[in-house]
């Protein structure tokens, strides 16, 4: 059983990196069930000051996710529609254009068009408030990606201490 949960955590810690680059899939959140799924195995001791500040900051960083796109397409002059076609555009950009430049092309033409077509904007102002989403965009998932990271140096850290006791 041990050997199924250090396979699994590591294929969650994994997915967690991918994932904070990719809008679909909490990355940070998944990165905390890799490493739960860790401590949930007999080799290693529970530690719930790991587990709970760990979680503190992935529920703290998920809701910065939400934030920090969103206040970088008001600083920058932007609506709810910069916002929504930056989200849009990297789903988009994910499916037509190979992975990182989707996600890159996809929220920075995806804020331009919806803060030009749906909000009316001028293209100067559009080209604006997509500069300010693509920022916070770029922020918020730099911000994750570290994290998952750090969970994922963790993982190992773990691993590498307790690499007796799991083969056993």
């Amino acid at each position: 059983m041990d050997s199924i949960l250090l396979l699994l955590g590591f294929i969650c810690v994994v997915i967690g990196i991918f994932g904070s680059f990719l809008p679909a899939l909490p990355g940070p959140g998944i990165s905390w069930v890799g490493l739960l799924l860790l401590y949930l195995t007999k080799a290693i001791p529970n530690n719930y000051w790991v587990l709970g500040v760990a979680l503190l900051f992935t529920i703290g960083i998920l809701i910065l996710d939400y934030i920090i796109p969103a206040k970088g397409t008001k600083r920058f002059g932007g609506s709810k529609y910069g916002i929504w076609g930056t989200n849009i555009g990297m789903l988009l950009g994910f499916l037509f254009i190979p992975i990182p430049l989707g996600f890159v092309v996809g929220a920075f033409l995806g804020a331009f068009f919806g803060e030009w077509y749906f909000a009316k904007q001028d293209s100067s102002s559009a080209l604006k408030a997509a500069t300010g989403s693509f920022l916070g965009f770029l922020a918020s998932s730099f911000i994750k990606f570290i994290f998952c990271v750090v969970l994922f140096g963790a993982y190992l850290w773990l691993v590498v201490e307790y690499w007796t006791e799991l083969l056993a």
